[in-house]
This record gives structure tokens, sequence and C-alpha cells, in this order.
């Protein structure tokens, strides 16, 4: 697999530097002395043997970044902004093993060259990222040739894909996109089977719900932390060991004033003390005096000290005191935003699953989607499982006469361009690969319709909303009448009706939704409509169109056929199970010729055993279908000979009633019984 993808284009030199200094210096996280992102570097521009030489490297750099500034000065197009693009180059991690550094970077420069076909200023460099251990190569290229001319082009993404499927093939690659078969799928076009690429579902690349970052307020790192959080938590921790520093100082200070004072006390206690002198310490050394002198400046002295030690205390208490505050109001205002910034973590995580959650109902619904079509073989099978998942697909014109093609799914409002879905379920990819399914999409062919042969005379105004509430009716300006699921919409989406019923009320369509709602609707509406003979080619359509009837109505098994008799066994008795048909529909069944040729005798056996439970003469049934009767006919002759067998029975039940009435009955008398003597008398 070979991948290049351009990730933007620069307007200034500033953004150059930038980007060289982005593939130069290491990245935190990702590189580390045993795998620096600077491993080596490739150019047009010079050579520069080691990238380890600052000096050669920044040369490089410089004359690369002058070559692009003087390049793009001799453009005369003023329109052209962007003097450099950025792009990456990689294979897949088989491909890596297999090839090496060296073959690897070959390749890379090779599809460098493509992209760069007029040898503007480039540089490539080979990086490893530590924790992908993934070999890819940033490419970073000049967009003015040494003639100034300008070298992007428009169809620069078409050139280079195209490019690169010929390049995996060519050095035996892993294969991907139109070199895989798995991405190729038969399409019927004008009665011929097509090879189409349609690209399977990439779940990797979500194109529709953001999910970044710089979408919450709270900025959120690869792996889940709460960077400003942190940062909060962290300067909550430091305050309060500051201030619990700040606690210890202050206790200090305020055990050395106490320890300071205690010993000056307990001086000044004996200095206070009475003296007893001697009368030669008195009157004849004087050192009384000298002594209560010196003790009298001492205590002096001391009492000064205690009160400087107080004072110096009290100032070193104070500061301390107020730095104590400063932090306890800065840890008090920390704890209030970070009760706030919890409240922010927990909206931005209830985002971020919220858009988890929608990610995976887009990525769900566009595999869906996908995956319907490519295992679809026909359009309308492919509509069916979109119908069968409440999915439509609707169609817009524009004023330039192209148009567009979304998926709607009808119950949860998610709605997705075709090119969303698969880049080849486009309006134009559509029309030109799948004309079969662009015409059902745009109206010109339709998902089947039921006429009535015989006309009723007089026909009832429409009111769809009677038949039933969820739907709605439009009246076309040709007379005819669009109705639409109530959750459609349908001055948006005009083409995308249920049913459709024409001015002459004698003609029902149906749209690509049509489900067995649907089905019902269409019944209940030729119903309404007093219709008597519906009648379709669709084979498909009228069976399902028969298992609704037949639900509604047991009498109503054939009020829809086919034009020609196609009907099965088989899929008869798929549609009654094993239950007992009405004489009525038997007749039907037989005489208006709805059985395939091929299932006559069949249908014949089942309407005998049929009959046989509902109690007819099968010996007169048989023998008049076989001198050419109709059933109905056989059926008749039978009521009307098992009625006159039941009268005979009857009047012969009457008869003997009758007789049994006139015979007089014989009365028997019964003689007495004899009595034995001998047990008749007493014991002794």
């Amino acid at each position: 697999m070979a991948v290049f993808i351009s990730l933007h284009n620069g307007k200034t030199l500033r953004n150059l530097r930038n980007i060289i200094r982005y593939n130069t210096n290491d990245k935190k996280g990702i590189n580390n002395k045993d795998n620096p992102r600077l491993i080596d570097v490739h150019s047009n521009v010079g050579g520069c043997e080691s990238v380890l030489d600052t000096v050669e490297y920044q040369n490089l750099m410089d004359d690369f970044v002058l070559s692009i500034e003087a390049n793009s000065k001799l453009s005369t197009n003023k329109r052209q902004k962007y003097i450099y693009e950025h792009s990456t180059i990689s294979f897949e991690m088989e491909d890596d093993e297999k090839l090496g550094m060296k073959k690897a970077t070959e390749l890379a420069l090779e599809v460098a060259k493509k992209a760069n076909p007029n040898g503007a200023p480039q540089m490539l460099w080979p990086q490893i990222d530590t924790d992908k251990n993934k070999l890819h190569f940033h490419l970073v290229r000049g967009l003015h040739d040494d003639q100034g001319k300008y070298q992007k082009k428009s169809n620069d993404f078409h050139t280079m894909n195209n490019f690169l499927q010929k390049f995996e093939k060519k050095h035996n690659l892993v294969l991907t996109g139109k070199n895989t078969p798995d991405n190729w799928i038969n399409k019927k076009v004008d009665g011929k089977y097509k090879r189409v690429y349609v690209p399977q579902g990439n779940n990797n690349n979500s194109k529709i719900a953001k999910n970044k970052d710089i979408d919450y307020k709270i900025k959120i790192d690869k792996k889940g932390n709460i960077k400003y959080f942190q940062s909060l938590k962290k300067k909550i921790s430091d305050d309060r060991k500051q201030e619990k520093a700040l606690y210890q100082q202050k206790n200090k200070v305020h055990t050395k004033r106490t320890n300071d004072i205690s010993t000056l006390q307990n001086s000044i206690s004996q200095l206070e003390q009475p003296v007893r002198y001697t009368l030669w310490q008195k009157y004849i050394t004087n050192f009384a005096e000298v002594d209560i002198f010196e003790r009298s400046e001492k205590l002096k002295e001391e009492k000064e000290q205690i009160h400087r030690i107080n004072k110096s205390a009290d100032v070193k208490e104070n500061d301390i005191y107020k730095q104590i505050i400063k932090i306890e109001d800065a840890i008090s205002s920390n704890l209030k935003k970070e009760k706030a910034v919890v409240a922010e973590i927990k909206d931005d995580k209830k985002g971020i699953n919220e858009n988890a959650k929608k990610d995976k109902l887009y990525n769900d619904f566009r595999d869906l989607t996908n995956n319907a079509y490519r295992s679809s073989k026909t359009a309308e099978t492919f509509l069916k499982t979109l119908n069968d998942n409440d999915i439509e697909a609707c169609i817009t014109y524009r004023q330039n006469g192209q148009g567009g093609i979304s998926f709607n799914d009808l119950n949860s409002g998610i709605s997705m361009a075709g090119g969303k879905v698969n880049s080849y379920l486009t309006f134009g990819k559509i029309k030109k690969n799948d004309p079969d399914l662009f015409a059902l999409l745009t109206g010109e062919t339709g998902f089947g319709e039921i006429t009535n042969k015989l006309s009723p005379s007089e026909t009832p105004i429409l009111n769809i909303e009677k038949l039933n509430k969820n739907y709605k009716q439009k009246i076309n300006p040709d007379g005819s009448t669009s109705i639409f699921y109530n959750k459609k919409d349908s001055d948006k989406y005009p083409h995308n009706h249920n049913l459709k019923i024409n001015a002459e009320k004698n003609k029902i369509s149906f749209g690509q939704f049509s489900n067995d709602h649907d089905l019902k609707l269409a019944y209940r509406l030729a119903r309404n409509e007093n219709w008597s003979n519906a009648k379709s080619d669709n084979k498909d359509l009228i069976q399902r169109c028969m298992a609704v009837a037949y639900q509604e109505n047991k009498d109503d098994l054939f009020f829809f056929s086919t034009n020609e008799p196609t009907l099965k066994m088989s899929e008869l008795k798929e549609i009654i199970g094993d239950e007992l048909l009405s004489k009525d529909n038997l007749i039907k069944l037989i005489d208006h010729n709805l059985i395939h040729k091929d299932d006559k005798k069949e249908a014949l056996v089942f309407v005998k055993q049929q009959l046989k439970e509902h109690k007819e003469d099968l010996t007169v049934i048989n023998s008049l279908l076989k001198d050419g009767h109709s059933l109905q006919k056989a059926i008749e002759v039978s009521e009307l000979k098992n009625k006159e067998e039941q009268e005979k029975i009857k009047i012969e039940e009457k008869r003997k009633a009758a007789n049994k009435i006139s015979i007089p009955k014989v009365t028997k008398k019964i003689a007495p019984k004899n009595i034995n003597k001998r047990h008749s008398g007493n014991r002794i």
C-alpha cells in the first residue's frame, strides 16, 4: 500500500520555517535520544552528509527557504497565494518490514518525483514515531519551479491516486483501492452485468461528526488527561504545601520568641531578687552601690530586649500571616475554579460521549447503506433493504441540471450525502454506473403499479387521512395524487412518494419506500375507489399485495392478480399457510386462470382436498370437471345434490317419526313370582 496525503499548503516563509522546525526538532512523547525525529534528509537543493552537523544542516535549510522564496517571486500571477505544500508518504507496515529503510526511501523519492514533476525545491524527511513504530516520510516542496511556473493543479489528487494504484502493482506492495478485488461488484446495466468499483466502508475516517479537543472548553490530551484541570490541582497542592510551610515558619518564630522571652524573664526574675550586702560591701568598698546600678541596667536592658523580641516576632508573624491569608485566598479561589472545572469536565465528557455515540450512529448508518449497495444485485433489492431499515434515498436537482443524492434515516433523523457514504454513490457516478437505480430515484421508472381493468363509474373524493392518519397527500399539476409518509419532506423530495394514484383513479404506482403499511394503504385505497379487478405485471408486488389483502379480508385473497397466470402453488401456500380457503377463493383460483400452467394439476389436487374438507361430493365434482364444466358449476351441482339429499333425509326422518306415532303400544302383563313356601317358613 502506498499513501500520499497532502496535509496543508502554506502562504508565508514564516510558516515554511515552522514546518522545517516541526520536521527537525524532537516531539515530546514521540521521539527520544534513541529515536530522534531527525534521522536523515533528502533534497534536490543540495546535500547534507550528516544531519548531526547542525551547521551543514542549517545551511541546507536556508538554501531551501531562499530557493522557494526566489521562485515564488518570479511568478507573475498574483492569484497564486500558496508557496509550498506539506505532504506525507507512507506504506503498509507489512511493506515497511519487507522493504527496509533504504528501499522504502527510494520508493518515497519516486513518489515525490511524481508529485513534483518539474523539479521545484523539495525536502524529504524519513521519520519513525516511537508510539506507533511506523515509518513515514514528510515531503515539503515549493509550488513554483525555477521559471516561476505554478505547480499545483486541480486534478493533482486524481493524478497521484491513479499513479499510486499502478505503483502498488509495479513494486508488489499491499494492494488497496481499485487493485483490491473485494472493492469491485457486479451491477446490471442495460441487461448486462458490469464490474463497478465501489470501495468498502472505512470506520477509521469519520467524515461526519467532529470530535476535536478544540470543540470543548477544557483541553483534553490524547491520554484523556485534562491539562487545565491537572495544572489547577497541582497549583492547589503547591499552595497547600506553601501554606503548611508558612504555618511551620510561624510556629518556629513563635517558639523562638517564647524560648527567648522565657530565658530573659528567668534572668529578670533573678535580678529582681533582693540581695543582702555586708557592711563592708555597703560602706567600705562601695560594691553594693555599683552592683545595684549594674543589676538595674541589666534588668532594664533585658526588659528592652524582651520588647525588641516581641516587636520583631510580631513583625515576622504578621508578614507570615499576610502570606498565609494570601495563600488561603488563592486556595479558596482555585477550589471554586476546580469545582467549576469539574462541572465543565463533566459536561465536556458528556459531550464527548454523545459525539462518540453520534460517530458510531453515523458510521453504522454509512456502513449499512454502503454494504446494502455492495451486496444488492438489483436496484430494487438495494432500495428494499434500505426500506426495511427505514432509510430513504432522496434526490434533489440544481438549477444547472445536476443534482445530489442523500440517504435519510426516518427514525433517527440522520442524513448523509451519497458521496460521504461512498465516493461512488454520487449523482453523476450513479447516473453513469447504475442507470437502473438512477431511473428509480428520479421517477423515470417505478417500483411497480397496479391498475383496475374495470374502471368504476363514480369515485369518491380522495381523503387519505381518513384511511390512515400516518399519511399525507399532495395534488400534482397533472391531476394525480402523491401520497407520502408523514415524516417525509414532500416539498424537498417530490419523487419520494410512497404511493401515487393517477387522475382517473384507476392506477396506483408504488414509490421506493413501499412496505407492508403502504401495501395495506393501497388495498384500502383500491377498495375505497370501488376497484374490483386489480392487475399488474409485477409478480413480486402482487404476491405481497395478496398477503396483505388476505390478512385484511380472507375473501379478498385474489383481489390482486397478475395479468398473466404466474402464481405457483408453493407461493400460494406460503401466503395462506394451513388455513382452509373459502369456496369462492377456490373457484377464483381455478376458473379465473390464476395458477401457472406448470402447477395446474397440483392446484386441482389442492382444490379437491379443500372441497373435501368443505364436505363436497368429489364424485360429482370430478365428473363435471372431466366433462369440461367450470369449478363454480361443479360446486353448484354438488351443493344442489347435497341439498336434495339432505331434504330426502329430512323427509325420511319425518316419515319414520310419523310411523312410530301411528303404531299402538303393546303392554305385557307380568305374572307374579311363585313364593317358595319352604323358604318362607319361620326358621327355628
